[in-house]
């Protein structure tokens, strides 16, 4: 697997092709959207919605969008064709289950299904699923788009078609960041010049969530951080608190144990091992033993339930934070290359007094793989580009 890595591009994987959305409209009428957290797959079916509205856009067929948040539809408990009026009345639009259902039958609705994963309790998830089924199967003549979390979906519908949302190219980082600073032209150019420059960082902004947080950070002081190390960390926090909190996302935790300083000390330790052995791909099981092998000494572990916590935990930080991913079948890697540096950076500098620092000296100070780690200093970034050593 390793052979797919580019070091040119810092990225995993290789290249495919990607197809406009709102053309993909034109040739699905049943798919579901699987992505990465913070991909933006909500933003894309708001964007299909507002399309649907406008003359000018490339969709073919003019449609009724009918927009579900499955989250709130769980919390209400009521049956969607219920909920859908509710929605039509909150907007002003009184008693609409006749018009809606007169709609559907003519076959003149997109429906979309928007946050499946967003859904946590597994009883409310199946009776979802069961109901989108029942409604997608008696109103066919309809469009219907789903969107999900590609860690937590499996392959519930038969007859969707699966596409995932593409990571950012760098001409659509360059569009998002002219239209971040709209109205400031120059802050936008010089934002770029220096995203595009930083090959880390530019990995980073290939998802729309992180962008966000990078365009956030060079507005606030026309900069990106001089401790890239400090960045990196917000960027991991962000995907591990703070994106479901500012949505009001709660989600079942699977092991009670382990807090986010913990998950945080687990990639580390991770990260490191992996980087020792030169690994950028971990096979399923062994990802496993490194996290059983994490937990076991944690307060409240219970022996015979390390096996399963483990295959858990690793499904569960898939689907939740996007810090791992599943590149082919039982086959993982740190979503970024970044990442995979950042936290074995982070386990050298938090055991320095345990002797990593002086262990990284000794075996790999003429390795170009860890030269960016010769210098962990507080005033250097994690990966200095004129370190000071």
């Amino acid at each position: 697997m390793d052979e797919i890595f580019d070091f040119d591009r810092r990225a995993f994987g290789t290249k495919k092709e990607t197809v406009d959305g709102e053309k993909i409209v034109n040739k699905l009428d049943k798919f579901i959207v699987l992505g990465k957290p913070g991909a933006g797959k909500t933003t894309y079916l708001k964007y299909l919605t507002l399309m649907m509205l406008d003359k000018y856009s490339q969709i073919e067929r003019r449609r009724l969008p009918i927009f579900v948040t499955l989250r709130s539809w769980a919390d209400e408990s009521v049956p969607l064709m219920d909920f859908v009026a509710q929605e039509f009345d909150t907007c002003g639009f009184e008693e609409a289950g006749a018009f809606v259902e007169r709609m559907l039958k003519n076959g003149d609705c997109l429906v979309l299904f928007d946050g499946l994963d967003e859904v946590s309790e597994t009883a409310k998830q199946d009776d979802i699923i069961r109901q989108i089924k029942n409604f997608a199967d008696k109103y066919a003549e309809n469009q219907f788009i789903i969107s999900c979390r590609v860690a937590a979906y499996n392959h519930w519908f038969e007859g969707f078609t699966e596409v995932e949302m593409a990571d950012f190219n760098e001409e659509q980082m360059e569009t998002f960041i002219r239209n971040w600073f709209h109205g400031e032209p120059k802050v936008a150019t010089e934002c770029w010049e220096r995203l595009k420059n930083n090959p880390p960082l530019r990995e980073l902004a290939s998802v729309p969530l992180l962008l966000t947080m990078l365009c956030l950070e060079y507005g606030e002081s026309n900069d990106f951080p001089p401790n890239r190390a400090e960045l990196y960390h917000r960027a991991i926090e962000t995907l591990l608190t703070k994106w479901d909190s500012s949505r009001r996302v709660r989600r079942q935790e699977v092991y009670k144990n382990l807090t986010t300083k913990r998950k945080e000390s687990m990639f580390a330790r991770i990260a490191v091992e992996a980087f020792e052995k030169n690994q950028y791909f971990m096979q399923g099981k062994e990802l496993e033993r490194m996290i059983e092998k994490f937990i076991e000494h944690l307060p409240g572990s219970k022996e015979e339930e390390l096996e399963p916590d483990s295959q858990a935990i690793l499904k569960a930080i898939e689907a939740q934070h996007g810090i791992f991913v599943e590149r082919a079948k039982n086959v993982y890697s740190f979503a970024h290359l970044t990442f995979q540096e950042y936290f074995t950076a982070k386990h050298i500098a938090d055991h320095a007094l345990e002797g990593t620092l002086k262990g990284l000296v000794e075996n790999h100070l003429y390795d170009t793989k860890w030269k960016k780690y010769s210098c962990l200093r507080p005033a250097c970034s994690i990966m200095p580009t004129n370190c000071c050593a």
